[in-house]
């Protein structure tokens, strides 16, 4: 797998990505040497080295100027989702007792029936938001169904208020077995579909969804929209209705 893919799936910012990308291609380099072979501003070059170093992606080498390195990507990656791993452990324990509050996308009673943004992050947090909002019911799509720390936290906390939630993927894969899993256990009900043609959308109720299309293969931008308007949403759920019926059960 492409390792710029991969980060994408990690809980890091894009000027972090930036970094580890560039470090990970050369030997070692000071912070001008990365900022000038990267997007990342002037301002911010320092505290986003600080932050790789704290989470141990990046190796301080003590010369004069300092310079950075990452000493092997593959390690530095798998101590990271370990630190990831131990801290998600603990905070499913903590649920209830956390409070999540992502930026709102809830639209005005008055407001255009369908509201257009794109990339993976506002996807995110639109998809958070109308999973903590939810009364009764979750339906959804996820083909690759891993998202980050925040969005899986918030489909457990739906299940923990007993939301009846469907899902369906298009495979098991190591990055999401542990996701599925948990969800599985809190009462959530999974089926397997293998199909390459699927798109992400979440229905929320029977009131809101969010639909996101890209393709991988091409590196796009996601294209979001989250809308009440009725027509769509009768569509959406009668295709998630026929997906269902084709797709595997699967159980804890």
């Amino acid at each position: 797998m492409d390792l710029s893919l991969f980060l994408d799936k990690l809980d890091l910012g894009s000027y972090e990505k930036e970094a580890i990308l560039f470090l990970s291609s050369i030997k070692n380099a000071n912070a001008n040497m990365i900022y000038k072979n990267s997007k990342i501003p002037k301002g911010r070059i320092y505290s986003v080295l600080n932050s790789l170093v704290e989470s141990g992606f990046v190796k301080i080498i003590p010369t004069n100027p300092k310079r950075y390195e990452i000493d092997n990507i593959k390690r530095s990656i798998k101590d990271y989702l370990e630190k990831k791993r131990d801290l998600i452990g603990k905070s499913i324990t903590e649920v209830d007792t956390l409070e999540v509050k992502p930026k709102q996308f809830d639209l005005d009673k008055n407001a255009p029936s369908v509201y257009a943004f794109s990339g993976r992050e506002e996807h995110l947090n639109a998809l958070i938001s109308l999973r903590n909002n939810a009364k009764s019911r979750l339906i959804q799509v996820a083909p690759i169904f891993t998202g980050t720390f925040a969005s899986n936290l918030s489909l457990y906390k739906a299940l923990n208020r007993r939301i009846k939630v469907k899902i369906i993927t298009t495979s098991i894969t190591k990055e999401n077995k542990k996701n599925i899993n948990e969800c599985l256990r809190l009462g959530a009900e999974i089926r397997i579909l293998n199909s390459s043609d699927l798109v992400y959308f979440l229905v929320k109720d029977t009131d809101e969804f969010i639909l996101g299309m890209e393709n991988y293969k091409n590196k796009e931008e996601r294209l979001n929209i989250i809308s009440r308007n009725k027509g769509l949403l009768l569509v959406l759920e009668q295709y998630f209705e026929n997906l269902w019926k084709k797709a595997q059960k699967i159980e804890e």
